[in-house]
């Protein structure tokens, strides 16, 4: 079963796009924080798979902001549950827990020594850890990647327009700088 909730899981994110219509995830990204959007999407991708293959694996549901029993104060973003339909969803064994963070292409490239959101992962994943009986923990870190400044006349939309700003006159190629500056930043500040 580990093999085959990983495998779900890569194609549920290879996809995830296509839960969105055209330019409805730009929208969303730009105009607040897309977190919520993104699970929710994951969610619904990871559901739908594993209803298709509901004959192999009958007993597994998707929980979307799960809390265990045993673990009150410790909400879970995505969790793959296992056991039969009548038990109560906080009695259900975790099969796999999945936590997400979502940031905007400039922020690992702030002038800081905290790469965001770098601390929210790891504190992410030091939550999941406590979890030490569950096959799988992931941890998601979703970054809003962009070509260029929209028209003008959008900005007072647009949430993170300032540090767009600021990213578009420290760097000529915006999302190259998020790719070869931005991104090892974060992955180095991750370890």
């Amino acid at each position: 079963m580990t093999l085959y909730l990983t495998n779900a899981l890569k194609e549920s994110l290879r996809h995830l796009g296509d839960e969105f219509k055209a330019n409805r995830l730009a929208y969303l990204s730009l105009t607040s924080k897309n977190e919520q959007p993104l699970c929710s999407a994951l969610a619904s991708r990871l559901h739908d798979k594993l209803m298709s293959d509901s004959d192999k694996y009958p007993n597994l549901t998707i929980r979307r902001e799960w809390t265990a029993l045993r673990m009150p104060g410790h909400r879970i973003d995505l969790a793959v549950l296992e056991g039969d339909g009548a038990t109560e969803a906080k009695l259900l064994r975790a099969k796999m827990l999945i936590e997400a963070k979502a940031a905007m292409a400039f922020d690992p490239l702030k002038k800081s020594d905290l790469v965001f959101p770098s601390k929210d992962v790891l504190a992410d994943a030091d939550k999941l850890r406590k979890f030490n009986e569950v096959d799988q923990r992931h941890t998601l870190a979703f970054f809003t990647i962009y070509d260029g400044l929209p028209d003008c006349k959008h900005h007072a939309a647009i949430k993170y327009i300032d540090g767009m700003k600021r990213h578009k006159k420290r760097h000529e190629d915006l999302k190259d700088s998020f790719l070869n500056q931005g991104l090892r930043r974060f992955r180095e500040a991750v370890g």
